[in-house]
């Protein structure tokens, strides 16, 4: 298809140049030709210039017209091209030979990365921070963070589980109400917001050499069985699109199941632990009777 239009084009370019240069010929010979057949009397040639100028003017303005109209036509067509080809990659679900999400011009989800460290942590808070840490740095983002909802006597709210690189002490809260602020508003909606744009100041990156505005800002639902278990916040200075978004998604996908692997074990292990208590007893309870 890139092919034909390519070929397409060229033909198309040449047409119009070689219109051009015919076009360019005969209003140069215009006079001359109009002399020589008797239409213009030489007397009256010098009276008739200003006419033949603003000819000229007329014919090299339409030329121009019509490249830079050529120019836009054949442009938007190899963008429609691109798009369409876009769009039908992105239907294979963007998985590469090893089965990690990938784009042609975005970042990749290193998914073995993300599998060990859920086989090496099963404490929440301590696993929450180890994948934002990895996703972010995988993301080439600069700051992270996942906020958990939190109900205490009928009301919800969003606070802080983890962060990467947040400018505030680890000791200090961070709390939203549902609909305060961008990130109460995804929790809201649960609905992913990205923004290109973030105002200065909104937050800042902090180092030791100093601090820096970044520019791209993704906030998106963490989504587990139809329930929102929380919200998580990435900031960057490169562009973060919707392959970030699927490789958050699926970060945090992974995360929400190995929680419910972790309390079932729990709740294994507290049964496995009550019941040998229960037989203890049991046992003690037949011995003093003996």
């Amino acid at each position: 298809m890139k092919i034909k239009f390519r070929k397409l084009n060229i033909a198309l370019i040449t047409l119009y140049v070689a219109g051009i240069i015919v076009t360019t010929y005969v209003l140069f010979h215009l006079q001359d030709d109009l002399i020589t057949d008797g239409a213009i009397d030489v007397s009256k040639l010098s009276t008739s210039q200003p006419i033949f100028f603003k000819s000229y003017i007329v014919a090299g303005i339409t030329l121009l017209i019509g490249l830079g109209s050529l120019v836009l036509a054949l442009s938007s067509s190899n963008q429609e091209v691109i798009y369409v080809d876009r769009k039908k990659d992105s239907k294979s679900d963007n998985l590469d030979d090893n089965g990690n999400y990938s784009d042609d011009d975005s970042h990749t989800l290193d998914l073995n990365a993300i599998k060990t460290i859920l086989l090496q942590e099963t404490e929440e808070a301590k696993l929450a921070k180890e994948l934002l840490v990895e996703v972010c740095k995988q993301m080439d983002a600069g700051l992270g963070a996942v906020y958990k909802v939190i109900e205490t006597d009928g009301s919800r709210k969003l606070s802080l589980k983890a962060s990467y690189a947040l400018p505030m002490a680890e000791s200090k809260s961070l709390d939203f109400e549902f609909g305060e602020g961008l990130v109460g508003q995804v929790a809201n909606e649960k609905k992913t917001i990205l923004i290109d744009d973030i105002p200065e100041g909104y937050i800042k990156i902090m180092s030791g050499l100093g601090s820096a505005s970044p520019t791209h800002l993704l906030i998106t639902p963490i989504i587990h069985k139809d329930q929102l278990y929380g919200v998580a916040e990435i900031a960057s200075f490169t562009s973060l699109g919707k392959t970030e978004e699927r490789m958050v998604h699926e970060t945090f996908k992974q995360f929400t199941q190995a929680l419910d692997v972790i309390e079932s074990e729990s709740k294994k292990t507290y049964q496995l632990k009550t019941s040998a208590s229960k037989s203890g007893s049991n046992k003690g309870t037949k011995g003093n009777k003996e």
